[in-house]
């Protein structure tokens, strides 16, 4: 399941992202990911997913994640997320409003 936290975790960002880049932007689509299971997670205690932007470029952004659970980190993540023109299907460049929106959650 935490490939699904994690992107539940990135949706709210990911949709404002779309949003600063106009409306034939989608910013969202997993070019690659990358997960380390370090612990054991256990069904019926809560788990956090911590999430911090590592690196924006012109048309990605690399997020690290992690799931914590009891107190131990369990998961980790290195996702790259592209935004996408609809238009054209293929990579659209970030604005700057979305770059400083990104900086300010970083």
């Amino acid at each position: 399941m935490p490939p699904v936290w994690f992107q539940d975790a990135r949706l709210e960002i990911c949709q404002a992202v779309s949003e600063l880049n106009g409306e034939n932007a989608l910013f969202g689509v997993v070019r690659s990911a990358k997960y380390d299971y370090e612990r054991e997670l256990y069904f019926g205690s809560a788990v956090e997913i911590r999430t911090t932007i590592r690196k924006i470029g012109n048309s990605s952004v690399v997020f690290f994640q992690e799931a914590w659970q009891n107190q131990h980190r369990a998961v980790t993540a290195e996702t790259v997320i592209l935004l996408i023109d609809t238009v054209t299907g293929g990579p659209s460049t970030l604005s700057e409003t979305s770059r400083q929106y990104l900086n300010s959650i970083g």
